[in-house]
């Protein structure tokens, strides 16, 4: 079965517990200042094919904890707008491999403390950090494909690998700073 789940409410929350496979067409995320953590040994595949929607960061923060799982998600900006991770959200990778097949824009956080984040599959997919938002490597590895383009968002590294210019050699440096 498809389903579309959204998460809530302004408290944290947590899903727990075991299963196979779970498949979602969308997941939604509207938190306010909460969170939403995975702790569960799963593949999600968020959509068959991801499509620009398929996974919604309205408000709060998505945690994923469990290094069984494996996330396929969105390629490009969500609903139409410019970000992938928007401003007021959190995309947070504790355990697990979370990826992409093309470039992402942050304005809002993305943090790595562990797990593995694959960004693209090309020279030309770049991760930009517009302004106000931030990437954060605590631990784990992050493999872009591309370069890192800072506008006037933050980068910080205290762990962990960055690994960039995995598909060969990008169109502009491979740390570009805006």
């Amino acid at each position: 079965n498809v389903l579309t789940i959204l998460f809530n409410g302004s408290g944290n929350n947590a899903v727990s517990g075991t299963t196979s496979s779970l498949e979602i067409r969308k997941l939604l995320i509207k938190k306010g200042t909460g969170s939403i953590s995975f702790n569960v040994p799963l593949s999600l595949a968020i959509g068959t094919t991801p499509s620009p929607d398929s996974l919604t960061l309205i408000s709060g923060t998505l945690i994923i904890n469990n290094s069984g799982t494996s996330i396929k998600l969105w390629s490009k900006p969500q609903n139409g707008g410019n970000d992938n991770i928007r401003s007021g959200t959190t995309l947070q990778l504790n355990a697990g491999t979370i990826s992409t097949d093309t470039f992402w824009t942050v304005s809002g956080t993305l943090r790595v403390n562990g797990g593995t984040l694959n960004l693209g599959n090309a020279p030309e997919d770049s991760l930009q950090i517009k302004s106000g938002g931030s990437f954060i490597i605590n631990g784990g590895t992050v493999n872009m494909s591309g370069s890192l383009r800072l506008g006037t968002g933050t980068f910080s590294m205290s762990g962990g690998i960055l690994n960039s210019a995995t598909a060969g050699n990008p169109p502009d440096t491979v740390l570009h700073i805006l």
